[in-house]
């Protein structure tokens, strides 16, 4: 999606930290309660499913080969197969070890071809989740009204809609959650944790709950906050 940042040209933190803090100041401009869910993924890079991503051993065309042919994702078939080719075929050896390790999970840390096939991985699942929380009825839509922007006052006379997507950085995503009250706040954080973490699974990934890596901030702005937490 457009929000992707981190592996790609002109997307730094900046760019993750500015969505993020634009859609934090709108929802303050309405006093109406707001999360930001930080998730992270245990070992990405390192458990990255490579017959899902880039196709098996044997040549069958994986999820980089199929983003290239729909046009889903700016990738051309050229380098679609320089992906996949990458990523076979590889083994590591240890000094005073005759035996070598073949691989066949996880994407290349610390080569430019393990961040674009991470990225094509993560673009599927964030188009899985959007539809996901679609289909719950709690994914987060702005009314948008092109002379005022977003900060216009009620959805009367708004000519657009904007999508409020999750955003990447490598690894790590930040999804943006409100509702008319701090109770229902709560329930669409809930619902939102178990679409995500089921759409991570689905795809060979697991959130990493300890301490300080997956959490959500809460602004409740609500009279009943106190109750609600």
């Amino acid at each position: 999606p457009d929000t992707t940042c981190g592996g790609m040209k002109g997307r730094s933190t900046d760019m993750a930290i500015h969505i993020a803090r634009l859609l934090q100041d709108r929802a303050r401009s309405r006093k109406r309660p707001h999360a930001a869910l930080f998730l992270d993924v245990v070992g990405a890079f390192h458990n990255l499913n490579r017959a899902m991503t880039v196709g098996s051993i044997d040549g069958r065309g994986g999820l980089c080969n199929l983003l290239a042919a729909t046009g889903e994702m700016d990738l051309d078939e050229h380098t679609a197969t320089m992906l996949a080719e990458g990523h076979k075929h590889t083994w590591m050896s240890v000094q005073g070890q005759e035996d070598i390790l073949s691989t066949n999970q996880g994407s290349r840390p610390g080569d430019p071809l393990g961040d674009a096939t991470w990225i094509a991985l993560m673009s599927k699942i964030l188009r899985t989740i959007k539809e996901r929380l679609k289909q719950a009825g709690i994914f987060e839509e702005i009314p948008y009204d092109h002379a005022k922007g977003w900060f216009a006052e009620g959805p009367a006379g708004a000519d657009a809609v904007v999508e409020v997507e999750g955003v990447p950085f490598i690894d790590d995503l930040i999804n943006f959650i409100s509702a008319d009250n701090a109770e229902k706040l709560i329930v669409k954080v809930q619902q939102s944790f178990q679409v995500i973490e089921k759409c991570f699974h689905e795809h060979g990934l697991r959130l990493n709950w300890k301490d300080g890596k997956s959490e959500v901030v809460l602004s409740m702005l609500d009279e009943n906050a106190k109750r609600e937490i």
